[in-house]
């Protein structure tokens, strides 16, 4: 992408610092680890960043017309696009996501993940618009998640990343995501991943992969990739807000899971899920920092 630095900029203005929710019950940090873990994977989305809608935005916001009219004025977009009357974008995306899912499902993909990017590309299509830049859609769909979707840092994340890495603990993501995430992430941290202690090899973006959480692949990916650093499964911690999404998967494939129950926005139990029955976190925590005593 060309426009990075607009990207950002127009992160920077969308931006505004939120504050974790805590849980209507009360969360006691709580850890049974046998071993110190080599290697700690995050989750994004209402984990190390504060969600607004508790996940990222086309799984959970609420759709808004005047967030995407804000968003074409920031892509230049506003006055050469047309609506066929009784059209409502929103409604244009939410069908667009679910035919394209329903491709990926027949194709016999169980979680199946949308590239927003195309997406917004059929939008303006279906508006009249055949020809729109590459930097035009992604100020357009960035700009639309920020407006549904305001993230902010958790408390303590620099200080936690800061305090693994002195350990020695490796660094990766798994995390239900679109092109934007990393950059909102490294745009509002001043930072680079790398930079952040992020290991560019493990981190699995659910875009990329046309799949999403809690999807057996991703893990397996990582897995995989963890065993060129010589990590076993046992030596994994995945951190997650959600006992479906997260915490399933990660136990499915062995590794120590943490239930991050620090926003109430994004908590998720699950609880009537016949999937995660019988799943228990290894670590409960409330605070992020709190993983530095695990």
């Amino acid at each position: 992408m060309d426009n990075i630095k607009q990207l950002r900029q127009l992160i920077r203005i969308l931006s505004r610092p939120l504050k974790p929710i805590p849980p209507g019950q009360s969360i006691c940090f709580s850890a049974s680890l046998s071993i110190r873990p080599r290697a700690v994977i995050f989750d994004i989305y209402g984990t190390i960043l504060i969600s607004a809608a508790g996940d990222i935005g086309h799984d959970a916001a609420q759709d808004s017309e005047s967030a995407f009219w804000q968003a074409a004025e920031f892509a230049g977009l506003t006055r050469r696009l047309s609506v066929k009357p009784g059209i409502r974008v929103t409604e244009l995306l939410r069908h667009f996501i679910e035919r394209d899912h329903e491709q990926k499902k027949r194709a016999g993909i169980q979680y199946p993940e949308v590239d927003i990017l195309d997406i917004w590309q059929k939008i303006l299509l279906d508006m009249g618009l055949p020809e729109v830049s590459k930097e035009a859609v992604c100020t357009l769909a960035l700009g639309y998640e920020l407006c549904v979707n305001p993230v902010w840092p958790m408390p303590g994340l620099r200080e936690t990343l800061f305090a693994l890495q002195q350990r020695g603990v490796v660094l990766g993501i798994i995390s239900n995501a679109q092109f934007y995430t990393s950059l909102i992430l490294e745009t509002l941290l001043g930072a680079s991943l790398s930079e952040l202690g992020f290991v560019s090899d493990l981190c699995i973006w659910s875009y990329q992969e046309g799949m999403a959480k809690p999807a057996a692949f991703l893990f397996e990916k990582l897995q995989q990739r963890l065993l060129k650093y010589n990590i076993s499964p046992q030596e994994v911690i995945y951190v997650g807000n959600d006992m479906l999404k997260d915490i399933w998967p990660a136990a499915c494939m062995g590794w120590n899971t943490a239930l991050f129950a620090g926003d109430e926005r994004s908590l998720r139990w699950r609880e009537g899920d016949e999937r995660v029955a019988g799943i228990k976190p290894h670590v409960v925590l409330s605070d992020l920092y709190d993983l530095c005593q695990v």
